[in-house]
């Protein structure tokens, strides 16, 4: 079986903090970045298609063909088996809330901007006995752009460059800055696992044709950055950002009274 070599900055890791254990690889857990069983591959043009469906002629965002969108996305995580664990469980969960919320509001969370409005005009996007959709979103939008920027990156590289690397600077730079330290190490950490471009194509792509997913990658992904853009500057609006943000705040204030400096 490949496995991927150990990147020289990857050696003599500190160990993980306490509270942090449950974030490290088990030889089972190695294994499953090139042992999929029967798990169902990435389906490239399935997620083109559901971003697709996503761009409304309105300049709005479709929620049901977004959140199909993650169901796909989150058969690439899986295929990585606990390399991506923390994103997989991450968009897992939200897709769970707003289908939640969408069943109890159907027509309100039909778009995007329909549910931003109707929060916003609703008073609930910061009430605490409830569960902000907009809030909820916003973590499956910063998901996006960990993977979208991820697959871009890899996308552009030879078939035998490593991409532990690639893996850890895209993560710091997207999803990294929302996480808490020690998912951040964690994280870090699991992304030394990462193997070559060529074994991590065969691992979530299987026997899809080579010329399919070189001529369609670039196709999805330039979809994936208009819903991107499009969610970031039409959806969420500035208030709905700037709450979370402030939250975040408060968060990372909170960690640095048990000492944690790390802002990377």
């Amino acid at each position: 079986m490949l496995r991927p070599r150990k990147s020289q900055k990857c050696e003599n890791k500190p160990p993980l903090p306490s509270g942090a254990s449950s974030l490290r690889m088990s030889e089972e857990d190695k294994q499953s970045i090139t042992d999929n069983g029967n798990v169902e591959y990435f389906d490239i043009p399935a997620v083109h298609l559901h971003l697709k469906n996503c761009l409304l002629d309105n300049g709005d965002i479709h929620l049901d063909s977004y959140l199909e969108a993650y169901k796909e996305l989150v058969k690439f995580c899986n295929l990585l088996g606990n390399v991506f664990k923390f994103v997989k469980e991450e968009i897992e969960s939200k897709s769970e809330i707003l289908l939640q919320l969408k069943s109890q509001n159907v027509e309100e969370f039909r778009t995007l901007k329909g549910m931003v409005n109707y929060e916003m005009e609703s008073g609930l996007l910061n009430k605490k006995e409830y569960t902000s959709g907009c809030r909820t979103l916003l973590r499956l939008h910063w998901g996006l752009d960990f993977i979208r920027t991820f697959l871009k990156r890899v996308h552009g590289m030879d078939q035998d460059d490593k991409i532990s690397t690639v893996g850890r600077e895209v993560y710091h730079n997207t999803l990294g800055r929302h996480h808490a330290w020690y998912i951040r190490f964690g994280a870090s950490t699991a992304m030394c696992l990462l193997p070559s471009k060529k074994v991590l194509i065969d691992t979530i792509c299987g026997g899809q044709l080579e010329s399919a997913i070189v001529d369609e990658m670039p196709h999805m992904l330039q979809t994936a950055d208009e819903v991107y853009t499009r969610t970031e500057t039409e959806g969420l609006k500035f208030s709905v950002k700037s709450s979370i943000a402030r939250s975040n705040q408060r968060r990372e204030r909170a960690t640095n009274i048990f000492g944690e400096n790390d802002h990377t």
